[in-house]
């Protein structure tokens, strides 16, 4: 397809993409930027989450479902086909597709691909050795299996919402945003690598059943943990820390300017004092020792905002950092773009997409020395049908009419 893909580490791995929202696109976004074909099936009849219209048209016009920002982000690279799956001729041409692929990913619901006769034991009948990754929010057995979970449903079950927060707000709110998406999809793509090694020295294809709240625990374990084993249930400790002082966000010069500064032993402690000038607070006894500052944390905390306060965000990071003190600005998108360290990673990438022009998206996250990803630009939906029927299929032009006509390819 392109010639830059030849020198990408998973050039020529195919993978049918049934997913939807951010968990399951995410984990094909990262396989498409080393290389991986990645065809999303889509269809009109029952959009992606983020493909439905979030703005209000005027009356008597048709909403374009190419033009979402959330849909290009997590899609790009990807091929688009739309297919009916409730048809029968719609499952046939994917089994067709499944033969000449190595993998699929679903994060549909438990009893979506199932039904269709298109999960795993459906598809490894034309494909034996073919991989899936099923990564629904609680799996695909048990008595709950059914259930259909989101991000902000993932995040309370696995304990993060209640672990999340400031110790002072009776109910737990948790986070904006829903990492554990992230997570899922991240786990998904490694999982699916590991599974194409395996069948390449095996010949044996995998089914993985990943419950999207058993992947969210991993980053819990402490959590669960220190219940298990010392019969003691965290609380909500906001942005502090039991290891280290200072340690939080700091507020800074102008409106809703933060730095988050962390000191995690006596030699950045001493660096710290250093770079504030060493004022009179900071010698004694009481904040000589971890143990001190984390009992006198309030205090310290206190002490170290008096000096962010009269300082930007971003001076404060450059002036700790220099001294050796981990320290992170909090960027808006408008610091972000302009962020020398994002740039030089090129963590955000300009593409031409055809009908919401040029704009940043997120660049390839992991830099491999001799193999680079790349981003490429999202498909409009549909746009790769054609291509997929015709050329990988082998359908004739005719044949392919008479499936748009009897809206099999909708």
């Amino acid at each position: 397809m392109n010639a830059a893909m030849n020198r990408l580490p998973l050039d020529g791995i195919r993978i049918v993409s049934f997913t939807n929202g951010i968990a399951g696109p995410y984990a094909g976004r990262l396989l498409c930027d080393f290389g991986a074909e990645v065809i999303v099936v889509e269809t009109r009849k029952r959009l992606d989450t983020f493909r439905r219209p979030r703005l209000v048209y005027p009356r008597g016009t048709e909403p374009d479902f190419d033009k979402s920002w959330s849909w290009a982000e997590y899609n790009r690279g990807k091929m688009s086909i739309s297919v009916d799956l409730k048809l029968e001729e719609g499952r046939q041409l994917i089994k067709r597709l499944v033969e000449l692929s190595d993998a699929a990913i679903d994060n549909f619901g438990a009893r979506v691909l199932r039904g269709f006769g298109l999960d795993y034991w459906g598809l490894r009948e034309v494909k034996p050795d073919f991989i899936m990754v099923s990564m629904q929010g609680l799996g695909q057995t048990g008595p709950e299996h059914e259930y259909v979970l989101w991000g902000m449903n993932l995040m309370p079950l696995a304990g993060l919402t209640y672990v999340w927060g400031f110790p002072d707000i009776p109910t737990p709110t948790g986070s904006g945003g829903y990492p554990t998406d992230y997570l899922a999809g991240a786990t998904a793509a490694v999982m699916i690598m590991a599974a194409i090694e395996y069948r390449d020295r095996t010949g044996e294809g995998q089914f993985i059943d990943m419950a999207q709240v058993e992947n969210a625990a991993t980053i819990m374990e402490s959590v669960y943990m220190d219940y298990t084993v010392n019969g003691r249930l965290q609380e909500r400790r906001g942005n502090h820390s039991p290891y280290s002082a200072p340690y939080g966000a700091y507020r800074c010069m102008g409106e809703e300017r933060w730095c988050a500064i962390e000191v995690r032993n006596d030699d950045e402690w001493r660096r710290l004092c250093n770079a504030l000038g060493n004022p009179p607070w900071t010698e004694g006894p009481r904040f000589a020792t971890v143990l001190g500052r984390l009992e006198n944390r309030e205090q310290l905390d206190r002490h170290v905002e008096e000096w962010t306060a009269n300082r930007t965000h971003l001076e404060v990071m450059e002036v700790l950092q220099k001294a050796g003190v981990p320290a992170a600005a909090v960027l808006d998108g408008e610091n972000q773009a302009n962020c020398p360290q994002l740039a030089h990673r090129e963590s955000y990438v300009q593409i031409d997409h055809p009908k919401m022009g040029v704009a940043s998206y997120p660049g390839v996250v992991m830099h491999l020395a001799k193999s680079p990803g790349v981003a490429r630009r999202p498909a409009l939906l549909g746009e790769h049908t054609t291509y997929v029927l015709g050329e990988l299929l082998g359908l004739s032009e005719a044949e392919i009419r008479r499936l748009e006509e009897a809206e099999v390819l909708v």
